[in-house]
């Protein structure tokens, strides 16, 4: 499985395809399969949902401003209880989280990575009308499947 795209649709709307052949024809389509004339590529990655997620000091920092928000600082002396939580137990509840967040979080939207712009050549028309494999420049980034966490 190739995680390497093509897209014709513009920086802001990526297409999905799998191959040049698909952009070359979304660029015919539109009238706009011309030499020196570009489309993009681009490698997908689905990032991890903990990538996403608040943690353990984030979630300390809300309790304490709830309280705050309930009693005010002068009634709690800022006595939450969160300034004694040891790194162990925000660990453990970081490790929780995460756990939680891959077992019930699915991402279904991803990111590109190593965007490059490929120019049309006379080749790659030719073997697009012919239907033949779309010879490709080398890219300068190589594919690689990543997820990001």
């Amino acid at each position: 499985m190739t995680n390497r795209i093509y897209s014709y649709s513009g920086d802001e709307n990526w297409s999905d395809y799998e191959s040049p052949r698909s952009a070359l024809k979304d660029m015919f389509d539109y009238g706009d399969l011309e030499i020196g004339n570009t489309f993009l590529t681009g490698i997908k990655s689905i990032p991890g949902p903990t990538r996403y997620l608040i943690n353990a000091d984030e979630i300390l920092e809300k309790y304490d401003e709830t309280i705050d928000c309930e009693h005010g600082c002068d009634y709690t002396d800022c006595n939450t209880g969160s300034t004694e939580v040891t790194d162990d137990a925000k660990k453990e509840l970081n490790d929780f989280l995460e756990k939680w967040a891959d077992k019930n979080l699915n991402i279904t939207f991803w990111e590109i990575y190593h965007e490059e712009e490929i120019k049309v050549t006379q080749e790659m028309i030719d073997a697009f009308h012919a239907n033949e494999p779309i010879p490709m420049p080398e890219f300068k980034y190589k594919e690689k499947w990543r997820e990001i966490t």
